[in-house]
């Protein structure tokens, strides 16, 4: 190789150019003076190349001499990226030879690394200069360190060049190579000569001479275990890991973790190894390859063989498995055959019995009870329940035949509850209108009992519930719910709605709530509809009713806690508290010979009637009497004071603590107290008698909770008061005489009319009907009885 080797490969100089062609570079003299006249051969790199290799000028005129492999390798930028095939042949090299020094490792490259001698400040040798005189001065020998114990160093820190472009640590500890032991100062004349590096050394081994090469031998699971160079798989290509190495001045991608191993040796390694080392004594290469193609196909041959017996040993075992799965199988499935077969014949014993017509309820039972016992997977897989279909039902069909219900009620119970326990599955309806997709128990009790039990309601007495009650009440736990439900709705409940349009109080002597009542409990609300027909009867024949006859209140009361309170409430209101009020007004206050039926028949409707209404009506037609009678008392000729004083307490005491608690009855007796004391006094005038003002009763603190019955809706057509205006001067009556809080709401107004106040209510009207609210945003059209009902409800 001679000097004039131009080298085609890339460095990273032009890796720099390419992947940055813009970056900036020093502009030279030249360029800096005429610009962009210069010249193209005096402008860009060229100038700086020729300038670079000013130093490097060759003489052509001498000998060829050859370039030493440790200075090129500086020189240019090792390339980490080798064939396989190229590492394959390294490899297999370092199979045969050692990676010892060779004898060659010091050719003609090493004759041209002679150290010369320097003969810088030779001149110092006879004089010295101002330098070390100052430094003897301050206390300073040759050959030791600077300072006062010596510890410094006497030349500063060289810096130490990294071989190639890569990271810091790439290329191992970088510290300045051992140098040749220096010679002391020449001035100083007993200094010892320079020891050079080879004399240090000299006592060693001759590092020329061949080391003897040694053969290494593998066993065949050792040959397994590396696993050879090439890493092919058996039976499929396994999958690769790409690997990007971005730590050089481009990015290099690897194909695998192997081939990363092999291609990123440590550049500084490399670079260290001398043109000796790399040059092996023994050096044919293509023996070399043919050995090292052998030993590789030997390798591959071997993995293979070991990755096949695995493949094989696997197969096997998952073979013995699938065996080992499919003999549990067939074992399975025999001892469920052997279990198909005894069921298939029991079951063909069973249907004989049944054909010959010699089975009984009881053996059906017994034979459902085994199936549910011996075969329960059975039962439930494939819905043995129908059997019970066919050979049960058929029987339980004549059991019921001729059944009578209400003569002899708990008549198959027990058994009807045996079967429900073997039978059925789910308890409630499953939405289906077919009755063969019904649960099977249910198809059993559908089309056995309720033929027998459909008779037994249509030749049912509605006036006498006791019996088809005693007789639902004992079915209820063999019965399904909907099917208890489904008879009520169908056949029950029309006839007692049928029975009660017939009925008649003023003929009939039997009352409605006889035979209405006990039913409450079983069908809940679905009688409400015949509430307002019952209602409308009762009212009809309270029409010709007295209050001396107490058989009214006994017709009403069971009604109490039936009806709602605004219906029971507005019933009263219009078909009792009139009677009420006139039996008030044609009762004679006469303390010489008083009669009280006509107070007790008032008082009698105390626990029906709110108390205010009571009230309300003694302050209206009561008192004023009773004033009148006490003031002609008081006022005749010489009066018995003491016996008025009885009167006075007598009548006091028939008036219980609820109505007392009204300050509306207070009064009234305060003011008979006030014409007793004017009476003393000789104040009291025959003449001059000035009744006490009519005022509404006002709701003492007990009452202001919602009362039971809110009554009193109406005026009595009795009260000798003016007709309202309007519909709301009727509200705010009422609302007067029940104490009401009756105000409009300030700024609020609903459509256009003004928001009210009614107890704790928010109302208005519009073309006289009342809307409450219900809620935020939602108000409800309401009739003045619901109002007042809800008066006392928070909202």
């Amino acid at each position: 190789m001679g000097d004039e080797y131009e080298p085609f490969d890339f460095n990273e100089r032009d890796l720099e150019a390419a992947y940055n062609p813009y970056a900036k570079r020093r502009i030279s003299k030249h360029q800096q003076i005429y610009g962009i006249w210069a010249d193209e051969e005096k402008s860009g790199s060229d100038d700086e190349d020729r300038k670079r290799q000013k130093s490097k000028q060759k003489d052509y005129t001498q000998a060829v001499h050859f370039v030493s492999g440790d200075a090129k390798g500086k020189a240019q930028d090792s390339s980490y990226e080798e064939s396989s095939e190229s590492v394959r042949v390294t490899t297999s090299k370092k199979r045969y030879f050692s990676s010892s020094k060779s004898a060659q490792s010091s050719g003609f490259a090493g004759l041209r690394q002679t150290v010369q001698e320097e003969k810088i400040g030779t001149w110092e040798k006879h004089t010295k200069g101002i330098g070390a005189k100052l430094l003897e001065k301050m206390g300073y020998r040759a050959g030791q360190g600077l300072g006062k114990s010596g510890q410094g160093i006497a030349k500063p820190l060289a810096p130490v060049m990294r071989p190639g472009r890569g990271a810091i640590g790439l290329y191992g500890p970088e510290k300045a190579d051992s140098e040749d032991a220096t010679a002391v100062d020449d001035r100083d004349s007993t200094a010892k000569p320079a020891v050079t590096k080879r004399q240090v050394a000299s006592w060693r081994r001759d590092s020329n001479v061949e080391k003897k090469q040694r053969t290494v031998y593998k066993t065949w699971d050792e040959v397994v275990q590396e696993g050879g160079v090439l890493k092919k798989h058996f039976m499929g290509t396994a999958v690769s890991s790409k690997i990007i190495d971005m730590t050089g001045a481009q990015q290099k991608v690897y194909e695998s973790y192997e081939e990363f191993a092999v291609k990123t040796k440590s550049a500084r390694e490399e670079e260290m190894k001398t043109t000796a080392e790399a040059e092996q004594v023994f050096n044919v290469p293509e023996l070399v390859h043919n050995i090292s193609l052998i030993l590789d196909m030997t390798e591959e041959a071997i993995i293979s063989s070991e990755k096949q017996l695995k493949t094989v040993q696997d197969q096997s075992w998952s073979l013995r498995y699938e065996q080992n799965m499919l003999s549990e199988s067939i074992g399975a499935d025999e001892v469920q055959l052997k279990r198909l077969t005894l069921l298939d014949d029991f079951l063909e014993n069973f249907s004989s019995k049944c054909a010959s017509e010699t089975v009984s309820i009881s053996d059906c039972k017994a034979m459902i009870n085994r199936l549910q016992n011996e075969f329960c997977d059975e039962y439930k897989l494939y819905g043995l329940s129908v059997i019970a279909l066919s050979h049960v039902l058929p029987l339980l069909k004549a059991y019921f035949l001729n059944w009578d219900a209400l003569g002899n009620p708990d008549y198959g119970v027990d058994l009807m509850i045996d079967w429900r326990t073997l039978l059925e599955e789910n308890s409630n309806w499953n939405g289906s209108s077919r009755v063969a997709d019904l649960d099977t128990y249910h198809q059993i009790v559908w089309m056995t009992w309720m033929p027998s039990m459909r008779k037994a309601v249509q030749k049912w007495n509605v006036r006498e519930p006791e019996p088809l009650l005693l007789l639902l009440e004992l079915w209820k736990a063999a019965i399904p719910s909907w099917i208890m439900e489904n008879l009520i709705d169908q056949f029950i409940v029309p006839k007692i709605e049928k029975e009660t349009e017939n009925w008649d109080p003023v003929t009939d002597t039997q009352p409605v709530h006889s035979w209405i009542h006990p039913w409450l409990s079983v069908v809940g609300d679905r009688l409400k509809p015949t509430y307002p027909s019952i209602r409308y009867k009762l009212g009809r024949a309270m029409q010709r009713w007295n209050p001396g006859d107490r058989s009214a209140k006994w017709m009403l009361k069971p009604w109490k806690d039936v009806f709602t309170a605004g219906s029971m409430s507005s019933f009263l209101n219009q078909h009792v508290l009139p009677k009420l009020e006139l039996c008030l007004q044609g009762m004679v206050i006469n303390p010489a010979n008083q009669q009280l039926d006509a107070w007790y028949n008032v008082m009698e409707w105390l626990d029906m009637i709110h108390p205010s209404t009571i009230a309300s009506a003694l302050v209206r037609h009561f008192f004023p009497k009773w004033h009148q009678a006490l003031h002609m008392w008081l006022t005749c000729p010489q009066p018995n004071l003491s016996e008025i004083s009885n009167w006075y307490t007598g009548w006091k005491s028939l008036f219980n603590e609820d109505l007392l608690s009204f300050s509306s009855i207070r009064d009234q007796f305060t003011f008979g107290l006030n014409l007793m004391n004017s009476a003393l006094s000789g104040q009291l005038k025959r003449d001059n008698f000035i009744p006490m003002p009519i005022r509404p009763p006002r709701h003492p603190v007990e009452y202001m909770q919602p009362p039971h019955y809110v009554n009193n809706l109406f005026p009595s057509p009795h009260q000798g008061v003016s007709m309202p205006s309007s519909f709301k001067d009727i509200v705010e009556r009422r609302a007067a005489e029940l104490g009401i809080v009756f105000l409009p709401v300030p700024n609020r107004y609903r459509e256009g009319k003004p928001v009210y106040r009614f107890g704790q209510r928010f109302i208005y009207i519009d073309r006289n009907v009342i809307f409450m609210q219900q809620s935020f945003d939602q108000w409800i059209p309401v009739s003045l009885e619901q109002v007042v009902s809800s008066a006392f409800m928070p909202h």
